[in-house]
């Protein structure tokens, strides 16, 4: 009687089981980056009309208005947690069912003397370090797939050649350089200007 068919169906448990709302997980993830977007976009605009509402006395709605925006983000995230936490219970929970299964066949062996009794404490330990890693990967197994509506939003998943098109100037000899309308400005303050 073997251990390795018990071993890689509980694996298997271990690894499947988070799987289950793997959908869910991403979608939480995504909705949490999109409030936190617009919670942003709150405070920036807040703030530039902040002058604005301070005239006409009205600085308790852009308090309200960031405030339930905020409280939005905190909803999300917290409905993400939730969903994390599920992923890590199910992992946690086959990881139980794991090394409680491996030492309830190790103990039947051992009292119908097909092993002897010193392999329960092996196969405790290897029932403990097999299932426990499992039940810390398992989780995050898909998380490559729960950042690719990251990359998609910011379109970082392109391959294209980042080259940009145009002359280089090693393909070039010259002896000198010069300038024409060069001006640098910033925070609308001019630097310089070379006419």
């Amino acid at each position: 009687m073997d251990f390795v068919p018990l071993i890689l169906i509980v694996s298997l448990l271990t690894v499947l089981l988070p799987q289950i709302i793997h959908k869910k997980l991403a979608n939480a993830g995504l909705s949490t980056t999109k409030a936190n977007e617009r919670l942003l976009n709150v405070i920036n605009d807040s703030l530039r009309g902040f002058t604005t509402f301070s005239i006409f006395g009205m600085e308790r709605q852009l308090e309200k208005r960031i405030i339930g925006t905020a409280l939005s983000v905190a909803n999300k995230k917290i409905k993400q947690e939730k969903y994390q936490a599920v992923a890590n219970n199910l992992a946690g929970f086959s990881n139980i069912i794991g090394q409680t299964g491996i030492q309830a066949w190790t103990g039947f062996l051992a009292l119908n003397k097909i092993i002897s009794i010193g392999v329960i404490g092996s196969s405790g330990n290897l029932s403990y370090n097999v299932f426990n890693s499992l039940a810390v990967i398992a989780p995050d197994l898909d998380r490559d797939d729960r950042i690719n509506p990251y990359f998609e939003k910011y379109h970082l998943d392109n391959n294209q050649n980042s080259k940009q098109e145009g002359y280089q100037l090693t393909d070039f000899k010259f002896k000198s350089l010069s300038t024409r309308n060069l001006q640098m400005t910033f925070d609308h303050k001019e630097f310089f200007n070379i006419p």
